[in-house]
This record gives structure tokens, C-alpha cells and sequence, in this order.
């Protein structure tokens, strides 16, 4: 209502129109309440469903690497030893000893060979109603011809293209192939998504990759696979780019982030770093990782340069600039436990009661306990934000706070350290009490960046920063796709046959879009004999 209309009201109906208004509001805000309480509730059961789909998908993780391993494990000889400088990103190295070269006439003539007729032939024609080109105005003068290799899960198959070409008395028209991502190649979507998948899941290097292909019936080169495995992560690195930026995006604003060392042969540094950035279970798991070639935190800053949510990490000193930008860290009281139980080992059981640190752990479990009882019980974030506030719950912080500082380590230089590490960190150890979405531990970042700790122990470094680069992309787009139950290799295959014909948002690891046959099922989880 205009200022004029409310200038003419007598001051009864004014203050009728204050106490309508106001129940508006009241309405308005009752409603509001509601929507927040079911999305709240919805969330509960979104990070339930990710907890429980964290072992399911680990089991079918087992059966696939079980039956891949049998798979090739006839193709490398028993006596033969992992080359000693296997890195986990070959295609610097194979580069630079090997320029690539196209497929030999002889893997051509293999391709030919394996071909098994017009009924494997995909034909592409030219599109002459969008060129608006009259059909009867041109002749068919020839086709161009490529074959390539699809991969079957425990064989291959080889496939025939035929693109059209016709022509007039003064132009060719040759049929486009835009929406093939490796156009004129052997090398099909298929193929890719294996060759990616045995390197960074069960850590085969391209040589053995190659022996495989070969005890198939296909001769190909190093380099060519590698060139091949190059070029595939080229075209994923739009994916990447949204996973990323989902990440920054959050709605909960929260992320987990931990690191683990990294060596880069070709690099200076003495020790480079993989650090991990997860959201949480709450919503739909995105997983990041990122290559640094120092422990500074430096290129977190960046990359959280506009993040103003909060992030739970260990008590790293790296992490203590975070707030200067605005961002709240919550310290993992995990780590924090873990020091006092250091000062346990081999001890017996009565020496263990005497001991300072067994009385901290029995205090520190409660809060554990408490913890573990809202989930259980499925608390809203807001619930447990509240239980966290209450006087039960602060009196077991404020009894373990008085407990330690009433230590007196003495010349115990592993309690010494537990006991200062609790006190440095003590203010971050609770920021959780402030937000129900956040936890008191890190656990989540610990088992992303888990996998990444296996790989490192096939390939044991890498070569250069840029492949270490390449490598941390595409465990991210992996794992991420993994986190959401999807199966890494289908997923990847089908994300390479779509990049180009498909809006990115339909490839994400979450979309509704995505085809039954690239999700992990009931069935993929039994074991087949």
C-alpha cells in the first residue's frame, strides 16, 4: 500500500492492517520453519542412505577388482618384476622417451582381421536437411573408413565406421563426426574407460596393459596407449571443472580436508603433498583432490579464497590462516585422542590405569558416545546443534578441559606432546558446538584420501608436477563417482561417449540422467562363482 493510501486510514484500521500483516508474517514464518524441519529431515536420511552405500559399494569394490585381476593376471608372467621406476602418471615419461606415432599398418591390419562383418558397421551420413542441400543434387563417391577397438568386459570387439561422402559439379560433402570423441582413432569410449580404470584401480601399467592387448590378439605400442589414456583425460577435465566448482558451492557449507605426501621425481621440492577437500554426508558427496608441490596451505587458501562456510582438518599449523579469511575451522578431536592413546601402547593393563591419558580417553569416549547416539537416534542438525548445547553435554567437555589441565606430564614426552597438542587446538576442537552439520573428527577426509595412499604404494611416485596434476583429476572425477554409488568404469565410459553430445550437468555423478547400467545394484554385489 502506497504511503498516500495509509496517510487516509483512520488509526483503527491501520492497526487492523498492522495485526493482518503481522499474522501474515507469523504465517509466513510458520511455513518457513516447516520447509527447513523436512529438508533437515530429508538430510538425515540422505547421510544414513551415504553411510550405509559406504560398505555396499566397498564390497562390490572387492568382487570387481577380484575378477579384473583374474583377468589379466594370465597375461603377466610369474617370474616378471614391477619395472623399478613405475610412476603413477607414465605418459610423461613414456613421452619423453617415445614420440607417439600413429597405429602401425600391422595393428590396422590386426583391427581388419578381428572385424567380423557388415552386421558391426555404424554408418554415418551426411546431414542434408540442416545443411538444407537437396539429397538428389549430389552422388555417393566413397566412404571413409575406420575400425575400432570397443572393449567387452573380458574381450574385445572390433566395430567398422563408414562415414559418407558425396558430391556435386563444384563441392564434397563429407559426413562430420563432432560428436565422436576420438574421431579417425582405434581408440572408442569403451577402451579408454578400461585402460583408465586398470591403471588408477588396480594399479596396471601401461606396458602390462599392452602385453594384455596382445595376448588378445591386438599389437599396439606403449606410447600409443599411452597417448591414448592422455587424451581421454583432456576431455574429462570439463567434468572436473563442475565437480570443482560444486564443491565451492556447498549448500551446508562444510567441507572435510586432509593431505598425504606425494613424490615427484622431476621437482625440486623434497616431498610434494595430495591434499583431498570432501563435502559431507549430509548431501551429495563430491570428492577433490588437488596436487601441491609443498605442505603449505597456500593453494587451500586459493581455492577457498571465496568459501566462507567451515572446514574440519587435523591440527596441522598450515591450516591456523583459514579464519583470517573467513572461514571456521573444527580441529579433529580424533587426532587429538589418538596422541593420548599413543601413551597406552605397551603398557599392561594396571600400568594403563595409572596412566593420565586412560582417564582422558574414558572422558574423551563420552563425548564419543554422545556423538554416536545422535546419529543413531537421527537428530536433525538443529536437533543435535541443541544437544550439543545443553548442560549434560557441556559438563563432559568441561570435565575433560579441567582433567588435562590438571596433568602433570613430568618427563612423559608422549603425554607432554598429547597434552599441548589438546591445549593449541583446544578453542577449534569445539567449534562443532555451533553447527549441527559439522563433526568432531575427520574421519571422512581420512577414508577419501585412503585410496589414494593404496595407489601410491603400486606406483610409489610420480614423475612430474603436471602428471601428478592429471592423476589427482582424475581420482577426483573416480572416487566422486564412486561416493555416489556409480561403477567408475561405466561411468566412465559413459561420460566420454557423452561429453560431447550431453550438457555437463546431465554427466554428473548425481544426476538423474545417468543410465541404470553405470549404478551400482543389489545384483553387482553378489558374487558370481
Amino acid at each position: 500500500m502506497k504511503s498516500e493510501e495509509l496517510e487516509k486510514l483512520s488509526k483503527d484500521e491501520l492497526i487492523r492492517l498492522l495485526l493482518d500483516k503481522n499474522k501474515e508474517f507469523a504465517e509466513k514464518e510458520r511455513e518457513l520453519k516447516e520447509t527447513v524441519s523436512e529438508l533437515e529431515a530429508v538430510r538425515v536420511s540422505h547421510r544414513e542412505l551415504m553411510m550405509r552405500m559406504e560398505d555396499l559399494i566397498a564390497k562390490y569394490e572387492e568382487l570387481v577388482k577380484e575378477k579384473r585381476a583374474a583377468e589379466i593376471k594370465p597375461f603377466i608372467p610369474k617370474t616378471e618384476k614391477l619395472r623399478t621406476e613405475t610412476v603413477i602418471n607414465e605418459l610423461e615419461e613414456i613421452r619423453e622417451k617415445k614420440k607417439r606415432r600413429t597405429p602401425t599398418e600391422t595393428f590396422l591390419t590386426q583391427l581388419k582381421k578381428a572385424y567380423r562383418g557388415e552386421e558391426d558397421d555404424v554408418v554415418i551420413d551426411y546431414d542434408f536437411d540442416e545443411n538444407q542441400i537437396a539429397r538428389d543434387t549430389v552422388k555417393l563417391f566413397g566412404q571413409d573408413e575406420t575400425y575400432k577397438l570397443e572393449y567387452i568386459p573380458g574381450s574385445f570387439k572390433v566395430k567398422r565406421i563408414l562415414r559418407n561422402k558425396y558430391r556435386d559439379a563444384d563441392h564434397i560433402y563429407e559426413a562430420n563426426s563432432n560428436t565422436d570423441p576420438f574421431p579417425h582413432s582405434p581408440l572408442t569410449p569403451s577402451l579408454a574407460a578400461n585402460i583408465l580404470d586398470m591403471k588408477y584401480e588396480l594399479g596396471i601399467p601401461f606396458y602390462r596393459y599392452g602385453n594384455y592387448l596382445c595376448q588378445k590378439g591386438f599389437m599396439i605400442s606403449e606410447a600409443d596407449i599411452c597417448h591414448w589414456a592422455a587424451r581421454s583425460m583432456e576431455l574429462l577435465e570439463p567434468l572436473y571443472d563442475r565437480l570443482f566448482e560444486a564443491l565451492l558451492k556447498t549448500e551446508i557449507k562444510v567441507l572435510h580436508i586432509d593431505e598425504t605426501p606425494l613424490k615427484v621425481i622431476n621437482d625440486e621440492k623434497t616431498q610434494c603433498y595430495m591434499f583431498v577437500y570432501a563435502t559431507t554426508y549430509w548431501e551429495e558427496p563430491v570428492y577433490i583432490y588437488s596436487f601441491s608441490d609443498t605442505r603449505s596451505t597456500r593453494g587451500t587458501k586459493e581455492i577457498l579464497r571465496d568459501y566462507d562456510g567451515y572446514v574440519v582438518c587435523d591440527g596441522y599449523s598450515g591450516y591456523d590462516s583459514l579464519p583470517d579469511q573467513g572461514v571456521k575451522v573444527q580441529r579433529c578431536m580424533v587426532h587429538a585422542r589418538r596422541y593420548f592413546n599413543d601413551c597406552l601402547t605397551d603398557l599392561t593393563q594396571e600400568e594403563m590405569r595409572k596412566n593420565p591419558a586412560y582417564r582422558v580417553m574414558e572422558l574423551m569416549g563420552k563425548l564419543f558416545l554422545h556423538e554416536e547416539k545422535f546419529r543413531h537416534k537421527k537428530y536433525t542438525a538443529s536437533r543435535i546443534k541443541q544437544e550439543r548445547n545443553k548442560p549434560y553435554y557441556l559438563n563432559c567437555i568441561s570435565k575433560l578441559d579441567r582433567y588435562i589441565d590438571s596433568i602433570d606430564s613430568g618427563l612423559n614426552v608422549k603425554l607432554k606432546k598429547a597434552v599441548n597438542y589438546y591445549k593449541n587446538n583446544r578453542d577449534e576442537l569445539y567449534t562443532y558446538l555451533e553447527n549441527g552439520y559439522v563433526e568432531n573428527h575427520n574421519n571422512l577426509a581420512e577414508r577419501v584420501v585412503k585410496p589414494f595412499v593404496i595407489a601410491r604404494k603400486s606406483f610409489l611416485f610420480c614423475k612430474t608436477a603436471d602428471g601428478a596434476d592429471v592423476t589427482a583429476k582424475l581420482f577426483s572425477i573416480v572416487q566422486t563417482a564412486r561416493a555416489n554409488g556409480l561403477k567408475s568404469e561405466q561411468y566412465l565410459s559413459y561420460c566420454l561417449e557423452n561429453i560431447r553430445k550431453r550438457p555437463i550437468e546431465e554427466l554428473l555423478p548425481w544426476s538423474n540422467c545417468l543410465p541404470d547400467e553405470v549404478k551400482i545394484t543389489q545384483r553387482d554385489l553378489i558374487k558370481k562363482r
